[in-house]
């Protein structure tokens, strides 16, 4: 499709401007938006319709987007080449891999409303166009960079994965706007029935990731918590009896005889799945970075032991490997950039 043909003179696009909750306009403020997540949003609800109209449809829910904000203008950010060697990097599971099983017809929408973005001249609408990151990172940088002019920039993503970067949020749900730490932050459980999921703001979450994996992106984690972190932490009823026995017994005979029902039950502990549940309480006492690396490096050692092992790559192939190295691999790719070809490994040296 020729976009050039598409009208964008115009200084509004019809029906975009009926929400009535509609904040002041703040004089100078620029949105950051995810647009990757646009593309898809808008795909799916209008993939059975002409391209021309899911355009339309685009096109208001951008200016939709920017008015929420209060903002005057608004970037776009779009992935449209390499996502900043993530795919390299993998190697125990394919990155984005469950990607590649989605509807043909919604695919092929998603792209073209993609390249529509990228050539948006609609007014106050500048594309941002990523070849050799993602927009995620770029988002990231941007609001870096925007420290200093804090009223001024706003993020709205549907990702979770930029919960980690500080500065104004627009939720995308609701069209709050939130404010998130530059720093460690927290995170919390949001349970909702029987089903519980974990929320973060600032690099707390980052660490929780690194334990619980993110499935959006098909990144694992850490597959499990070893015997010895469950014993830490989830200890059952019946040993915390016995070492309290153990402590208040009187006599010799007694306490062998207790030290050794304690070590059948200690010999019963299995691995336990990770998950958000076990990633929150793993990380509830930490309140820094440098608590959380020192966690979380404990975990990825006590899972993998300290010496090399042989891994299979998601390829098939088979490779050496170490604690380090897959906690180092897990972390590059859940790690927002905060300058364009920054390794998650500056951040870790700023730790020591």
């Amino acid at each position: 499709m020729d976009f050039s043909k598409i009208d964008s003179s115009q200084t509004s696009v019809e029906g975009y401007e009926t929400r009535p909750d509609s904040p002041d306009e703040v004089k100078g403020r620029i949105l950051h938006h995810d647009s990757d997540f646009l593309a898809y949003q808008c795909g799916y609800k209008w993939e059975t319709e002409s391209l021309e109209v899911s355009i339309e449809h685009l096109r208001k829910a951008i200016q939709t987007c920017r008015i929420m904000a209060g903002a005057e203008f608004i970037f776009l950010y779009l992935t449209m080449g390499d996502k900043g060697g993530r795919n390299a990097t993998a190697t125990v599971k394919e990155y984005q891999a469950q990607r590649a099983g989605r509807d043909p017809g919604l695919t092929k929408r998603v792209k073209e409303l993609r390249e529509y973005m990228a050539t948006c001249t609609d007014p106050g609408v500048t594309p941002k166009v990523q070849m050799e990151q993602e927009a995620d990172d770029a988002l990231c940088q941007a609001m870096q960079v925007a420290k200093d002019q804090y009223q001024l920039n706003v993020l709205q993503s549907a990702d979770k994965d930029l919960w980690m970067v500080g500065g104004l949020h627009v939720n995308a749900k609701t069209y709050e706007i939130e404010d998130f730490p530059f720093g460690y932050g927290q995170c919390d459980l949001d349970i909702n029935g029987t089903r519980k999921k974990l929320v973060g703001r600032g690099t707390s979450f980052f660490w929780h990731q690194l334990l619980m994996g993110d499935t959006a992106d098909n990144i694992p984690g850490l597959p499990e918590f070893s015997e010895k972190i469950v014993l830490e932490y989830w200890p059952t009823k019946a040993i915390i009896a016995a070492r309290d026995k153990i402590k208040s017994s009187t006599s010799t005979g007694q306490s062998t005889k207790l030290k050794k029902s304690l070590h059948n039950l200690i010999a019963k502990i299995k691995p336990k799945k990770v998950g958000a549940v076990g990633a929150y309480e793993y990380l509830y006492h930490c309140k820094t970075d440098r608590q959380a690396l020192v966690a979380v490096l404990a975990a990825y050692r006590e899972h993998y032991g300290d010496a090399d092992f042989l891994a299979n790559h998601w390829n098939g192939q088979i490779f050496t490997s170490t604690a380090g190295e897959m906690l180092l691999e897990q972390a590059r790719l859940l790690w927002m950039r905060r300058t364009e070809g920054e390794d998650v490994t500056t951040f870790f040296e700023e730790l020591r």
